[in-house]
């Protein structure tokens, strides 16, 4: 069997756009050359065996295995030559697919993980390639609540499957996620480093420690990242300047577009000129 789904070229992605989804059953030492790619791949292996390779780290999968590739990494993965793999698979990007994966725990050190034999999880990725098939005019919408629903059940599985090392550092991880969770949720209001610390329960400085240990920037620059990353989908529609602005919590609209600038290299401005013109 060999079901596969080409790849969607996506320059405006949404907040999450699926742009491959399908599944397959490999011929025998079937390989995916050494490549690096700009989104998000997931794959949950069905049955079989094969290798993976993730920079200079090894794994050989089988049944119930899940890798989980990441933009920029140098990847290639190869069939076994006798008892060949059968997997499925979704590749995602969007503005919020990043701070997604961080606050269900997934981040570009997880490169594997074995969530088992999981009729659930089975079922979403055929949600997402039935949904993402037809090309319909809401099958991003759809494919990309799916996405999420995965993400969710994944991180459950990760939790049940592979407990982290201590309850300390388990504490600590989930803060870092649900301080993820609370910005997507307020990063469209005038928000503090001291609210969201408050809110954490955490003193401010202490917080900050753990959120760069777990995602390599401070709760400020993380806040900065996804209020950009959403300005910059907003500004493929027809909204002011102004509107954009307070939508991704800045009163002052001259200051999101200087604060705009810095992120991207040009003003809103401009920027939207360049995305029509593309």
């Amino acid at each position: 069997m060999l079901q596969t789904s080409l790849i969607l070229q996506s320059d405006k992605p949404g907040e999450v756009t699926v742009l491959t989804s399908g599944s397959s059953q490999t011929p025998a030492g079937h390989s995916i050359m050494p490549q690096i790619l700009d989104y998000y791949l997931i794959h949950y292996v069905i049955s079989g065996k094969g290798v993976f390779r993730n920079g200079e780290q090894r794994y050989e999968l089988g049944a119930g295995d899940l890798f989980i590739i990441y933009p920029n990494q140098l990847i290639s993965y190869t069939a076994d030559d006798v008892n060949p793999w059968q997997y499925t698979w979704v590749g995602f990007t969007g503005t919020i697919a990043d701070p997604l994966l961080h606050a269900v725990g997934i981040t570009p050190d997880l490169h594997v993980v074995n969530i088992g034999d999981d009729e659930r999880i089975l079922s979403l990725f055929t949600s997402i390639r039935d949904h993402f098939q037809p090309r319909d005019h809401f099958f991003e919408l759809s494919t990309g609540a799916y996405v999420r629903l995965l993400l969710v059940e994944l991180r459950r599985k990760i939790e049940i499957n592979q407990p982290l090392a201590s309850g300390t550092h388990q504490e600590s991880y989930a803060i870092v996620g649900k301080s993820i969770r609370w910005m997507i949720a307020h990063y469209n209001q005038p928000i503090t480093m001291e609210q969201l610390a408050d809110s954490m329960g955490y003193h401010r400085a202490h917080l900050s420690k753990l959120f760069s240990k777990y995602t390599g920037m401070s709760p400020t620059q993380y806040l900065f990242k996804l209020r950009m990353q959403r300005a910059q989908s907003l500004l493929l529609g027809v909204y002011t300047i102004e509107q954009i602005a307070a939508s991704v919590g800045y009163s002052d609209a001259l200051y999101f577009s200087k604060m705009f600038k810095k992120w991207s290299g040009v003003s809103p401005t401009v920027y939207r000129q360049k995305i029509k013109k593309d």
